[in-house]
């Protein structure tokens, strides 16, 4: 998906991600005047960068005990979502887009999507928001 919450951990957050509903707001990045294809060919771009960025993040070594183990193992996680977050972000505003938050009626309206049709829904509304901000733009 295309779509992601704001309170997403980074590391699930790809192009834009649907979530567990919530209230929580999401978000996408636009490029004015940009095509949806364009939108999609930049996402899967971003993303193996990111997840390059994110495999580069050094192992953490075994650690004695569980406790020990755990709070490694999350330490190392927090540090894989952070590089994968950081690098999806610069590749997508390096290549001119902006990063948004959707209004409270269409992160509705995407909720009450079947995801048979929120792929269509999502191009809808990036073909929408791209179009208004290179209108704005002029």
């Amino acid at each position: 998906g295309f779509l992601r919450r704001s309170v997403v951990p980074a590391m699930l957050a790809a192009a834009v991600m649907p979530a567990v509903a919530s209230a929580k707001p999401m978000t996408t990045y636009v490029k004015p005047g940009g095509s949806y294809a364009e939108f999609k060919a930049t996402a899967d771009a971003c993303h193996l960068e990111a997840k390059a960025a994110r495999d580069k993040v050094a192992s953490v070594p075994h650690q004695p005990g569980a406790a020990n183990a755990i709070a490694a193992g999350a330490e190392q996680g927090m540090a894989r979502a952070e590089a994968y977050s950081t690098t999806y972000d610069a590749c997508f505003i390096g290549r001119g887009y902006v990063l948004e938050t959707l209004s409270e009626e269409d992160t509705a309206a995407f909720n009450k999507t079947k995801k048979a049709n929120r792929d269509a829904w999502v191009e809808a509304y990036y073909t929408r928001r791209a179009a208004e901000t290179q209108a704005g733009a002029n």
